[in-house]
């Protein structure tokens, strides 16, 4: 079984990657390769809230997902072969900084969607506009337990494994939606 992983957060709010001060384009983190970086990687939001520190998964518009210290220790086994750790530092806009969480490039980038199961179109633009999402396991090799989805680089696939070790720790943040599911109703 695998799961779209999707934030969930408090307040409506996001996390946004700023290209100018970390010296490079949050588009490199949609490659799934390792990459040289910054020793440090910033990120802006409105206000730095006082439950941030609750959090181990934080809603970001742009960019590389940010990632508590929880987060990267249930998952240290995967580090260098599924996951890269980047310092962050985010700052709001009185100035505050907060230096506790991660920002995570994911190293694989698979061609996985079942395209005989699921629901899409490809656009004008040539991007996938997936309504129902299946993932074709055959295509996933080494048991990788994350993954961004070449057809859609922007959804993090996860396996039952993945999923279970979050839930064991009490990852909070995260929300994980069944394979199939869709909002859709006229499919």
């Amino acid at each position: 079984m695998y799961y779209e992983l999707y934030e969930k957060y408090k307040r409506s709010l996001y996390f946004f990657f700023d290209e100018s001060k970390s010296e490079i384009s949050w588009l490199n983190f949609f490659k799934g390769v390792s990459i040289d970086s910054p020793k440090i990687l910033y990120y802006n939001v409105d206000i730095i809230d006082s439950y941030i520190v609750e959090y181990d998964f934080l809603p970001v518009s742009s960019g590389p997902p940010l990632v508590s210290e929880k987060f990267r220790n249930t998952f240290i086994e995967l580090e260098n072969e599924q996951l890269q750790f980047i310092p962050a530092k985010i700052i709001d806009k009185e100035g505050n900084i907060n230096d506790m969480f991660y920002s995570l490039n994911i190293l694989n980038l698979i061609e996985c969607l079942d395209k005989k199961k699921s629901v899409f179109k490809i656009n004008s633009y040539e991007s996938y506009e997936i309504k129902k999402l299946y993932i074709d396991s055959k295509l996933i090799k080494n048991n990788l337990d994350i993954i961004r989805l070449k057809e859609d680089e922007l959804r993090i696939i996860i396996n039952e494994n993945f999923k279970k070790k979050s839930e064991i720790a009490k990852l909070k943040g995260m929300s994980f939606v069944e394979e199939g599911y869709s909002i859709y109703t006229n499919l």
